[in-house]
Parts: structure tokens; sequence; C-alpha cells
């Protein structure tokens, strides 16, 4: 997988350097695009942040194939039953396919 937009590495460089945030208080949660955003934040600057809460979406093979997560992060992760775009369960496919 390719590394992840320079643009973000960035940004996450300027407000640790501006801020002097420190980086075991730092969390990053994102909602459906973002929340695949936010696993591949996490997996691509390992370190930088202590955990990650997606919300609306499942870690997208490709990122997961690729990401070795740190040991000692923070996860929550929010989904919910009724989203037909986000499967809970792969049974749920027959559900989706309208079967």
């Amino acid at each position: 997988m390719a590394n992840f937009n320079p643009n973000y590495n960035i940004v996450l460089d300027n407000l640790l350097l501006s801020h002097s945030l420190d980086t075991s208080r730092v969390y990053v949660t994102g909602a459906s695009n973002g929340e695949m955003m936010t696993y591949r934040l996490d997996c691509e600057t390992s370190g930088v942040i202590a955990g990650i809460a997606p919300v609306i979406a499942n870690i997208p093979e490709p990122i997961f194939d690729a990401c070795t997560l740190q040991e000692s992060l923070a996860f929550l992760s929010i989904n919910g039953s009724e989203n037909p775009f986000i499967l809970i369960a792969m049974d749920d496919a027959e559900h989706f396919r309208g079967g």
C-alpha cells in the first residue's frame, strides 16, 4: 500500500510542534470515509496517535492487510446493525442483496 497522503503527515507534524501535544493523549475519530481514514492514519503514523475511534465502517481489506497496529493502541469501534452498506457479518450479505 502506498504511503498515506503526505499532507496529513504535514498537518500532524505542524499540530504536534505548534501546540506541544502529548502524543500519548492524541486520539482520532472519523465517520464513514473518515473512519477508513482513521484506520489508515493510525497504520501509517505509528506512535503518533494514542488511540482511534472509528464510526460507521469497517477497516478496508487493503489497509488491514498492510497494517501493523501499535500494541498499546486504545481502540473503540462504533457500528450499527441497520446500515446496509457496512456489514457487521458476512451473513448479512444475503440481506444486503435482498435474499
